[in-house]
């Protein structure tokens, strides 16, 4: 990505990776189907999949022995659910973070150090140091997102322990 930012200025980097999104969900539209659907999966194999836990006719609606049919959809409370769990908002930071701090390294700050402050990404690279150097601040600033999502999912667990407790 850092080639495409110097080559083709920041604003493709979006239209690279938007185009890689939209043709890999048509690839997986294509070739991605529901087990019970897919024209290749047998009984036997479905059954073994279901034995496993794993949701084989997820999509389709239930139906009750008087034989009317129960809908399995998803529904708005369960989307509410979703947005309101109180440890959602730990993934999300987190995944926030670590997502700023690889395009950062990735795009951004080479860039930065060649234009601004005179480095030659190429002789940094092969001098080893510059390879180790960067390599440990993306590991640092990592260390330090992930001692913070422990801290806030660590907070919550004993938040929701001391609530449970009726303390």
């Amino acid at each position: 990505m850092g080639w495409v930012t110097h080559a083709f200025g920041w604003p493709a980097v979006f239209y690279l990776m938007g185009a890689i999104g939209i043709v890999a969900s048509l690839v997986w539209l294509k070739v991605v189907d529901n087990p019970a659907r897919h024209p290749k999966a047998n009984a036997a194999e479905l059954a073994y999949i279901e034995r496993g836990g794993g949701l084989v006719r997820m999509d389709q609606h239930e139906h009750t022995r008087s034989g009317t049919f129960i809908d399995t959809s998803p529904k708005w409370s369960t989307m509410r659910q979703l947005v309101t769990n109180r440890m959602l908002p730990g993934v999300y930071i987190g995944q926030y973070g670590i997502n700023t701090l690889t395009w950062f390294f990735l795009t951004w700050f080479p860039i930065y150090l060649v234009k601004e402050r005179g480095f030659s990404i190429l002789s940094y690279l092969v001098s080893g140091t510059g390879s180790f150097g960067a390599a440990l601040v993306f590991v640092a600033a990592n260390a330090l997102l992930t001692v913070f999502c422990y801290l806030v999912v660590v907070g919550d667990i004993h938040r929701v322990a001391l609530a449970h407790n009726g303390r």
